[in-house]
């Protein structure tokens, strides 16, 4: 047992930019002892019906912590994300059509690459430190009362607790548009008590097979659980046996449902334009910014989604934002004399995209990959589509809490199996790592950093310092937050 706090630090009247950063620090280290007492991460082995029960539970704790707090999540428009891959991105994209259309947003994204804020980022920017330092006070007194208040739940979970804040922040904000990305599944996510203007579903594929699976009809029914009743859907998903599972849940909930391909559609008129032809309106030749082919269903589901959402068509001076746009971890080129892209791909249908998108970009050029990943995770598969483009591959490993990792090695070994002539670098330590990838590139070659969302945010930091983020959002400073200018 770990000794915590009894409050998050206080912050004076005054203060500096540094002390908000160090109260902030100190304020989210509590946040995290006082939610998580386990740290050993080790699984515990529970048949279907004891997951099942939890994950109904979970669902109704949070549903009480919320109803005590006057039910935040109904305190703002909003516009739901699940799916397996792209949800992040399609989240991004929608709320920067909405922020360059002059709404007044703040979005929530699921994990963080390398500061719990960018679950809070507001008009664009990361939340102010000692804005967030606020909202942990909110919680402790809020957390007290509701404890008090009945017997039933000892306290909310860690990730339970993430998306109270969230719909707190939100509510305190009076944003406009609260566009929320589930972080597990949908059906039983603690984000399923938003009551959306839409609900968009990006794809469905193999992933958190364990707690969602184990086909993909499994999967798509946990996804569909976000439709609500009346509301409208949006859907990338295309595969026929898929998409009758959101058909039968849209049907039981009297939910509009627009499919890609059927309702709704887009046409690639140029490596990086696309025209989107949505239920109400055709949107022609839209320039995407993002690196990565597979931004541009992304987009398509994202601009469909807003069109719904608003009354009136999306202004033209939204589209500039797409021009201009890449987010952080989705191929993201880092500000290096080597030319390093991070991608936080984890899991097989991720990782296809990841490969096609940088064959397609970078034919010419050879490919030096730096990988490592959680042991929860379908590495093998994932290594199985990467490293027949690799000329050579540096293995590490995220530094984590909580979650268990793949050993150096035992990736290693998969990467044998997969092709045991390709050469190998096997080094734990995550920045030498990067050393040593940067040093084996030459101008033919571009490293590449993926594998993990955990790896790739720890590998940002070499880049994009945290401290030197956190200290830019708390003066307003230009922060790398949702979109790289």
């Amino acid at each position: 047992m770990i000794d915590v706090a009894p409050h998050p630090p206080q912050l004076p009247d005054s203060f500096s930019a540094a002390e908000a950063v160090d109260a902030f620090q100190q304020a989210y280290q509590w946040f995290f002892d006082s939610l998580i007492q386990d740290r050993v991460g080790i699984p515990i082995e529970r048949t279907a019906e004891e997951r099942m029960a939890r994950k109904v539970e979970a669902l109704a704790r949070v549903k009480s912590f919320l109803d005590y707090c006057g039910n935040p999540e109904q305190q703002f428009p909003a516009i739901h994300v699940a799916g397996t891959s792209g949800k992040g991105s399609v989240t991004m994209m929608i709320t920067d059509l909405l922020k360059e259309a002059g709404y007044k947003t703040a979005h929530h994204t699921s994990p963080f690459l390398q500061s719990p804020t960018e679950k809070l980022v507001y008009d664009g920017r990361w939340e102010k430190p000692s804005y967030c330092v606020e909202l942990f006070h909110d919680f402790d007194r809020l957390h007290r009362g509701w404890q008090a208040s009945q017997d039933h739940y000892p306290q909310v979970k860690y990730g339970e607790a993430w998306v109270w804040l969230t719909f707190w922040w939100m509510a305190k904000r009076q944003v406009e548009w609260g566009i929320v990305e589930t972080g597990l599944g949908g059906r039983f996510d603690p984000t399923v008590w938003v009551t959306p203007q839409v609900s968009v579903i990006t794809n469905i594929a193999f992933d958190h097979v364990r707690n969602l699976g184990p086909t993909l009809q499994d999967i798509a029914w946990h996804k569909a659980g976000i439709i609500k009743p009346n509301i409208p859907a949006v859907i990338g998903v295309t595969e026929p046996e898929l998409v009758e599972v959101f058909v039968r849940e849209a049907a039981e909930k009297g939910a509009p449902l627009y499919r890609l391909g059927l309702e709704f559609d887009f046409e690639v008129t140029a490596v990086d334009r696309i025209t989107v032809r949505t239920p109400k309106r055709i949107y022609q030749d839209v320039q995407i910014g993002a690196v990565g082919h597979y931004q541009l269903v992304n987009a398509a589901l994202a601009i469909t989604a807003v069109d719904i959402a608003l009354d009136d068509p999306i202004p033209e001076s939204s589209f500039a934002a797409f021009a201009k746009m890449t987010y952080p971890g989705r191929m993201e080129i880092m500000p290096d004399e080597k030319l390093v892209l991070i991608d936080g791909a984890h899991n097989p249908h991720k990782m296809v995209a990841a490969v096609q998108s940088l064959r397609q970009r970078y034919p010419e050029k050879n490919i030096i990959g730096l990988v490592g990943g959680l042991a929860t995770k379908d590495l093998s598969q994932m290594l199985a589509h990467l490293v027949p483009h690799c000329r050579h591959i540096v293995v590490s490993q995220p530094n984590l809490i909580g979650k268990s990792v793949n050993p150096p090695e035992t990736v290693a070994q998969m990467i044998r199996d997969v092709d045991e002539t390709v050469p190998l670098t096997v080094e734990p330590d995550l920045k030498q790592a990067i050393h040593i990838a940067r040093q084996l590139a030459t101008a033919e070659d571009l490293v590449f950093v993926t594998g993990s969302i955990y790896l790739i945010g720890q590998a940002r930091d070499t880049w994009y310092p945290l401290t030197e983020l956190l200290l830019a959002s708390e003066t307003n400073d230009e922060v790398r937050t949702t979109r790289n200018k």
